[in-house]
């Protein structure tokens, strides 16, 4: 179904089309989602997560992660913003889950991390990236330390 309607402070033709298809604000997951799949982070989480979970319904760890990730990239400050995520079906699709995990799960899942835990996939992860590097010759090593000097004394600055 098509309508036609005229801009609000000029003459312009606008179409206005529907569709039966799910539609998302986030569509820019497309993006994430094929870096993922071409970096491996799919294989890579499934290798440095610790956790083997049993019961047949529990969510597998690497999409409660890839939710989590997904969250924070479309801008969720706390685990209950990425609730809004959950209801969208075209982010389901972007992210190939067939059902959404609800933010009492990725609470739970996180308070299964302690320290050594917390260590040992960070470990695991940041190996991983690093030979997603190829380092042959040549390495930038950027540091962001910010050092504070005060007064024109050159001296008192040594």
């Amino acid at each position: 179904m098509e309508h036609q309607a005229t801009s609000l402070l000029g003459n312009e033709g606008i179409g206005i089309t529907f569709t039966d298809k799910p539609v998302t604000p986030w569509g820019g997951l497309v993006l994430f989602g094929g870096l993922a799949r071409q970096v491996g982070l799919k294989q890579a989480l499934r290798e440095a997560l610790p956790f083997q979970l049993t019961s047949p319904n529990a969510t597998d760890p690497v999409e409660v992660v890839l939710a989590f990730m997904a969250g924070v990239l479309v801008g969720s400050r706390r685990l209950a913003h990425v609730e809004r995520l959950r209801w969208d079906l075209a982010v389901h699709r972007i992210l190939g889950v067939k059902r959404f995990v609800s933010d009492t799960t990725l609470a739970r899942f996180f308070r299964r991390f302690t320290a050594g835990t917390v260590s040992e996939v960070f470990e695991r992860l940041m190996r991983w990236q690093l030979k997603l590097i190829p380092l042959e010759e040549d390495i930038l090593d950027l540091d962001s330390s910010i050092l504070e000097r005060y007064g024109s004394d050159l001296a008192t600055m040594l």
